[in-house]
């Protein structure tokens, strides 16, 4: 008899671990982890650096579409820091396993684009880090798993837009973190 794995569609199921293949997934393993997404976007700041906070409202199940440009995400980013990022929960653990971003943004010949999640202002570790090269649109980085981060902490992407002569690419960019609690 075949069993049955009912997820609730704000979730995804995500298989990671040890021998994953490319990007770091697995295509089956012995005890799968219940994983969720949470969406972090907003304007890049050309030539310097911006932080995405979390969509909060869109995580806890609203129907608002988080989507790259929109209104919501123009409420998301900031040069400072502390103006955006925010605990994702109040009294559950979790771990960051990675995250993909994607942008509008044309990154030309000598620019990119770094995405890093900041834990309280540090880069988790490892690092949870992609990078948009010339030419690309979109990054992926999975770690597998990391430290357990507790509840209280206070999450954000940094987004860091280089380029010759202090440029980068200008537009708007998109992440999901992919977290698992603990």
């Amino acid at each position: 008899m075949k069993s049955k794995l009912w997820i609730p569609s704000a979730m995804t199921l995500f298989l990671v671990g040890a021998g994953a293949g490319p990007g770091g997934i697995q295509a089956a393993q012995e005890d799968p982890v219940l994983h969720d997404a949470v969406v972090f976007c907003g304007d890049i700041n050309t030539g310097g650096t911006t932080y995405f906070g979390p969509a909060l409202d869109e995580f806890r199940g609203s129907n608002d579409d988080v989507e790259m440009g929109s209104t919501i995400c123009g409420f998301l980013d900031n040069f400072t820091r502390a103006n955006v990022e925010a605990p994702l929960f109040n009294d559950t653990d979790w771990s960051a396993l990675g995250m993909w971003c994607r942008t509008d943004a044309d990154v030309d010949i000598d620019e990119n684009l770094i995405f890093t999640v900041l834990i309280d202002g540090s880069a988790t570790s490892p690092s949870v880090t992609c990078t948009i090269n010339p030419g690309e649109v979109d990054c992926a980085k999975a770690t597998g798993d990391i430290d357990s981060i507790s509840a209280s902490a206070k999450i954000a992407i940094q987004v860091d837009s280089n380029g010759i002569g202090g440029g980068g690419p200008a537009g708007d960019a998109w992440c999901r973190v992919v977290i698992a609690p603990r």
